[in-house]
Parts: C-alpha cells; sequence; structure tokens
C-alpha cells in the first residue's frame, strides 16, 4: 500500500479544546490552498495549546494519530468522523 502524501492544505491542524475547534498557533496559511507549521520538524510532542485555567495541554501529533478525517485529506480513514475545517 503506497503512502499518502500530505497536500498541505492545513485542515488537519486544528484540534479540539476546551468543547471548540482551534487552529494551530504554528499554523502559517501561505495561500487558499496551501500551509507550512513554523515548527514542522520538531513538532511532534510539543505543546500546542494550553488552557491557563484548568492546565488541559494539548501536544502535536503524527495526522495518522487524529481520529477524524478532514475534507480532501489523503490520510482520511473509512469510518471516522468528518470535520469541516474552514479558515
Amino acid at each position: 500500500m503506497k503512502e499518502p502524501v500530505c497536500t498541505r492544505c492545513g485542515r488537519c491542524c486544528h484540534f479540539w479544546a476546551d468543547n471548540k475547534l482551534h487552529k494551530c498557533k504554528h499554523l502559517i496559511k501561505l495561500s487558499k490552498e496551501t500551509s507550512v507549521c513554523r515548527i514542522y520538524k520538531h513538532r511532534l510532542g510539543a505543546i500546542i495549546y494550553e488552557n491557563k485555567k484548568t492546565g488541559t495541554k494539548v501536544k502535536c501529533s503524527t495526522r495518522n494519530s487524529v481520529k477524524a478525517n478532514f475534507k480532501e485529506c489523503p490520510y482520511n480513514v473509512e469510518g471516522q468522523p468528518l470535520i469541516n475545517v474552514r479558515y
């Protein structure tokens, strides 16, 4: 099976925390279709969100560990819920 290739759309660089969908603070939108991660080489395990009141932290993880599908993402897995991110 061929490994999918990231299209750099940035849609999966969003996460749920505090019952809201957040965009990663390290995501830079270059054009309507293309994004880049400011810390890509060192992103995995980096804290990308922290709620100061509750202490809740979100760490960056691989796309494969995200249990959701994103519109037109090559990493989508059948049976996962679709999250429609617009930004």
